[in-house]
């Protein structure tokens, strides 16, 4: 049973589509343009050209489409005649990077097949299982002491610290305050005292020598 399952799955991987038809349409007249059965409507100005894209999800070798040109203001079919008969366009989902060209009266269509990312083949029927390896390298720090911006800050806070303290002892040892010398202010008159005295205690020491 699971063998089974197995292989159901990788059928359905197979067989599964996935792909993009790209639709060009320009035209010389203001109209609408109606793609049925994808219930799109485009708005197109003279001789302007634009791009929609249709996804195909489902493996299919062909595609129809029913273009509904309306009046630009009215909204009316541009072809009401009973003898019109608006017949599908067929598209052929072939992944052959080709462009096909057709006219639908005023309308012109540029149509193109491609494959969505993750698929390929010539019906984008197969799934693409190669995965890009990625390799990341990473830079490889050489041995040694590595001097970083923090390390930068760290030493010129230090020096800066240091200078500081070199400035201060230099500024406390050339401007250090005097030390007040102790001294007697001795006037003249008591200079003069202390002589005579001196003299006289001179005086009576001679005296008495001689006595």
């Amino acid at each position: 049973m699971k063998i089974l399952l197995l292989i159901l799955f990788l059928f359905s991987s197979t067989v599964s589509s996935q792909g993009i038809l790209n639709l060009i349409m320009t035209t010389d007249r203001p109209c609408l343009v109606n793609l049925n059965p994808f219930e799109i409507t485009v708005r197109l100005q003279p001789f302007e050209s634009k791009s929609i894209d249709i996804p195909i999800d489902s493996f299919s070798y062909q595609i129809s489409i029913y273009f509904e040109l309306l009046d630009h203001f009215s909204g009316e079919s541009l072809f009401s005649s009973p003898l019109f008969i608006p017949n599908p366009q067929i598209f052929y989902l072939e992944n052959n990077g080709r462009t096909h060209q057709r006219f639908i009266h005023s309308l012109s269509i540029l149509s193109t097949f491609h494959c969505q990312p993750g698929f390929f083949g010539p019906f984008c029927q197969r799934r693409s299982r190669i995965t890009v390896p990625t390799t990341t390298t990473v830079a490889q720090e050489p041995s040694g002491f590595n001097i970083n911006n923090e390390w930068i800050i760290y030493i010129s806070l230090i020096a800066f610290i240091l200078l500081l303290i070199i400035a201060n002892c230099a500024i406390f040892c050339c401007y250090r305050r005097p030390i007040p010398s102790k001294y007697i202010d001795v006037k003249d008159s008591e200079l003069f005292r202390i002589d005579s005295s001196r003299e006289e205690n001179s005086n009576s020491i001679i005296y008495s020598t001689i006595v």
